[in-house]
């Protein structure tokens, strides 16, 4: 099973306020891969006992409609695709970053992903 979250929402859940690496490694009681989002910081991801940072990509904002759903659909892309957890997390901070640069979520604007 897999959680993804962001900052707020895992002090809600663990009801700490710490860093972000701590926040994250408190919460990876809760599910088999825990993923926090953090814009652009990036991610921080618990899985088999270690802690990740995925770092953020630069982006121009203009619009955060469907950044946290776009990360998610990329980290499971990856994931499925047999890679890494730090590859998950950098293609899910890649096509967040990617969807936030163009208004609305319309995926047929976003070029340059790999």
């Amino acid at each position: 099973n897999i959680l993804f979250g962001n900052r707020d929402e895992f002090c809600i859940l663990t009801g700490l306020q710490k860093k972000d690496e701590e926040l994250a490694l408190a919460a990876a009681g809760f599910a088999d891969i825990v993923i926090m989002k953090a814009g652009a910081s990036g991610a921080w991801i618990a899985a088999d006992g270690d802690i990740i940072h995925a770092p953020g990509k630069r982006a121009r904002v203009k619009d955060t409609t469907g950044a946290g759903d776009s990360f998610a659909s990329g980290f499971l892309h990856a994931l499925l695709s047999g890679h890494g957890m730090k590859e998950c997390g950098e293609q899910g901070n890649s096509l967040a970053a990617a969807i936030v640069e163009v208004d609305g979520c319309d995926f047929n604007r976003i070029s340059g992903l790999k």
